[in-house]
């Protein structure tokens, strides 16, 4: 920010409200932080924000949401959509068994102690398989890759699906391109619409 303005803003995501939402979060298993404390933290992001957009001569966002709402939140911002892609364009194979042994296996990608997730995880969890019937629900599995460390959130996800045998957590895989191969479909339920997920954007790739 001290260049005068002759610098791009990479911008990847609503921040406030990202903010406003990984606290939201963190209260649902422990409360952490006050009304108070949690909206001054979230102006004092939206005076940032506002601060490095005028002091730069573009923003790029990867997706039309952010692009708009900065277009209207920020007087006179040069903010412009610069779609998200994918460098590496190497398509899987077509020789491929669907439903293998009938059943349905559903791929959920990313680390159980990240914010996007976590909300992804928790809402399967906890309410999508809740209102599957149990002759369907065993003709379905849950394949996670992530990272799962010792830590809250994840040892909240591994508590909620220690209540089901189809769930299987295989930590941080280095290579997905098996998993997509030996998995039906890739499932995102997380409940926040700002940034792209780049797990999406791989999926599609595949």
């Amino acid at each position: 920010v001290g260049l005068d303005g002759n610098f791009i803003w990479s911008n990847h995501d609503l921040n406030p409200e990202r903010y406003l939402s990984i606290q939201r979060i963190r209260n649902k298993i422990k409360k952490r932080h006050s009304f108070f404390s949690k909206h001054l933290k979230y102006f004092q992001l939206r005076r940032s924000e506002k601060w490095i957009a005028n002091n730069s001569k573009i923003m790029l966002n990867i997706s039309e949401l952010e692009t708009n709402i900065y277009q209207k939140r920020i007087k006179n911002v040069n903010s412009k959509l610069l779609p998200f892609s994918w460098p590496e364009e190497k398509f899987l194979s077509q020789n491929k068994v669907w439903t293998n042994d009938g059943k349905l296996r559903m791929l959920h990608v990313g680390s159980l102690n990240s914010m996007v997730p976590f909300s992804s995880l928790d809402f399967i969890i906890r309410k999508l398989f809740k209102i599957i019937p149990k002759e369907m629900l065993k003709k379905i599995e849950l394949i996670v890759a992530g990272n799962n460390p010792n830590a809250t959130f994840s040892n909240y996800i591994k508590k909620l699906a220690s209540d089901y045998e189809n769930i299987y957590f295989l930590g941080y895989v280095e290579n997905l391109d098996s998993l997509f191969m030996d998995t039906d479909i890739q499932i995102v339920c997380s409940q926040f619409s700002s940034g792209l997920r780049t797990r999406i954007v791989e999926s599609f790739v595949r």
